[in-house]
């Protein structure tokens, strides 16, 4: 069902959190297993033949009679609380963070949801979700949570002994490192960069990209090129120094996260409140660890 209403099998992979090889041969295993093509792979989108339309149909009443009886089962039993992030958001700060959640309020059972697709607020897979911005929210209730800045940093050392850009002019004698935009990214953040910090300087080398945040903040801790550090995202390398700040500070990168609902009355809800709450407030610990980190004044 998944792959049906997305746009792509990489779109669909993101939301179950797995790479796209990884879900073709999922696909792939359940065609061989039930002896019928479900896809047909011929145009620029996978489209579903006549017998994956087939199979669709038949099967959707009963995993819709799943879904419907998995959400009576929790609700009754008084339900876990389900927050859906992208993944590095959730290993790079939601993790770390949430131990002490959990100290402080252990009546409250966060599962975490690895996607980004806001199909899961209203089928009911998750409870809330953190989502950036801008994006077409389509009537779901939202609130603000994080404006996304960028300061350039690098290890303090790069590979083969090389001084990190000490100004905007030496940007292009260096390799770039950036993040091949998820679906739900609005821009790419060397143009953000670019665009906010009035570039005016010889083009950009065109960056080596990562597919999440934790891979391109590995790699710039390697010395293996420079990047952009945006709250939150990158705080444990700011904080132990792996990366740090080449010039200037921070800048607005026009891309903000928000807090997403599936419904108003989950929104109601004290243990969402509770969990909403805290996690405005560690937020708000984390840009003011960061400006300080980046020199932001």
């Amino acid at each position: 069902m998944i792959a049906t209403r997305s746009e792509s099998f990489r779109a669909a992979a993101d939301e179950l959190a797995l790479s796209p090889s990884a879900f073709s041969r999922r696909i792939k295993a359940l065609e061989s297993f039930l002896g019928v093509s479900l896809y047909s792979r011929s145009g620029a989108t996978p489209r579903l033949t006549l017998a994956g339309e087939r199979y669709l149909r038949e099967l959707q009443p009963a995993m819709e009679a799943i879904l419907a009886a998995t959400q009576a089962a929790q609700a009754k039993a008084g339900g876990r609380l389900r927050l859906m992030c992208p993944p590095s958001f959730a290993i790079n700060w939601l993790m770390p963070h949430l131990r002490d959640f959990k100290k402080g309020d252990a009546m409250h059972d966060v599962d975490i949801v690895i996607s980004r697709d806001l199909n899961a607020l209203r089928l009911g897979r998750a409870d809330l979700a953190i989502a950036s911005g801008p994006r077409d929210f389509d009537g779901l209730l939202t609130e603000p949570f994080l404006d996304l800045r960028g300061a350039i940093v690098s290890a303090p050392q790069l590979a083969g002994g090389r001084v990190p850009p000490r100004s905007q002019s030496e940007l292009c004698d260096h390799r770039l490192l950036g993040l091949d935009p998820p679906p739900d990214m609005p821009l790419d953040l060397w143009e953000g960069w670019a665009r906010s910090a009035d570039y005016q300087g010889s083009a950009l080398p065109q960056p080596q990209r990562f597919d999440t945040w934790a891979l391109m903040y590995e790699a710039a801790a390697n010395g293996m090129g420079v990047t952009i550090a945006v709250p939150a995202v990158s705080e444990s390398y700011l904080r132990d120094g792996r990366l740090k700040s080449c010039f200037g500070g921070s800048l607005d990168l026009r891309v903000h996260y928000r807090l997403v609902y599936a419904t108003r009355d989950v929104e109601r809800r004290g243990d969402v409140r509770n969990l909403t709450d805290w996690m405005i407030s560690e937020m708000h610990g984390s840009v003011a660890t960061y400006a300080a980190l980046v020199g932001d004044n």
